[in-house]
């Protein structure tokens, strides 16, 4: 994506429009997001296309939409770490410092994933928000705190 980008056969815009509508249509299946930040996400890739734009290039990542576990804070979004006892926090005021160095690198953070409550689990079926399912078969579970164990889900 990111020589795409560099070559202008896309556009961050377009990639993240893309990821977006895709999001939209496998969610209600794969449960893998917990909030898709739409607004934020087509700013930052409107600002990244500008960046190049004007020759400002911030990486391998520049443009790059990218989404990143509901247990780390993104100013203006709630972090609920897959746990019902989050619910109801406050919205981060400041991002956390991986989610500031992303935003550095130039990537659009199109929203927050589904994790195991508290990124503590094998299976990433016990979230608050429901189990995520695996995409490559939705009749199984994603696993891991964000996913990658294939096993049946009962």
């Amino acid at each position: 994506m990111g020589a795409a980008i560099q070559a202008h056969d896309t556009s961050s815009a377009q990639l993240t429009n893309d990821a977006l509508r895709r999001t939209h249509e496998a969610n209600p299946v794969l449960g893998a997001f917990v909030i898709l930040d739409e607004d934020g996400a087509r700013v930052s890739a409107a600002a990244a296309d500008r960046d190049l734009a004007e020759v400002v290039d911030r990486g391998p990542l520049h443009g790059i939409p990218i989404a990143v576990k509901d247990i780390f804070d993104m100013a203006g979004l709630p972090t609920t770490c897959g746990s019902a006892s989050s619910f109801g926090t406050d919205h981060a005021e400041t991002d956390s410092d991986v989610v500031g160095a992303l935003r550095q690198s130039g990537v659009v953070i199109v929203g927050k994933t589904v994790l195991h409550e508290f990124a503590f689990g094998a299976t990433g079926d016990r979230s608050a928000h429901g189990p995520s399912r695996n995409p490559h078969d939705p009749t199984r579970v994603s696993g891991g705190s964000s996913g990658s164990v294939h096993r049946q889900h009962d």
